[in-house]
């Protein structure tokens, strides 16, 4: 009896915090922050729209950090609203000869596949900010 509890006391670490579950969505923001910077402001084409995406994946880095309960919202907003309409407006807006060779549906299978993840963990990260507070 005294074996079957030290192997399970070394697996289970009571002490260990939870970790965060937007980790992921976090990863994916900072991972994609620097070339909308150097689409939008180092490529001298910044507009309004531009400064909203640099702006909303601040936001939510922040809410993120701060374990903040909105950072769940406002990574499904700008998963779901923000960053498709990026995709399209970066491939409609530039000519036939300046257009990135990728494959449109690539974007959509990123912004599906988070979409899918944030949805999956809502109570998981409602139960963490919960645990938090």
């Amino acid at each position: 009896m005294a074996q079957l509890f030290l192997v399970r006391s070394l697996r289970v670490n009571p002490l260990a915090k939870p970790k965060n579950p937007l980790w992921f969505v976090a990863i994916a923001f900072l991972l994609t922050l620097p070339f909308d910077f150097f689409s939008y402001i180092g490529q001298n084409f910044l507009t309004a729209f531009g400064l909203v995406v640099i702006v909303a994946k601040l936001v939510f880095l922040f809410l993120y950090i701060r374990h903040s309960r909105f950072a769940w919202h406002f990574g499904v907003a700008v998963t779901a609203a923000i960053t498709p309409l990026s995709l399209l407006l970066a491939r409609m807006g530039s000519a036939p000869e300046e257009r990135v060779h990728s494959h449109p549906l690539f974007g959509l299978g990123v912004v599906i596949v988070l979409l899918v993840y944030l949805w999956h963990i809502r109570e998981r990260y409602r139960h963490y900010v919960a645990a938090r507070i």
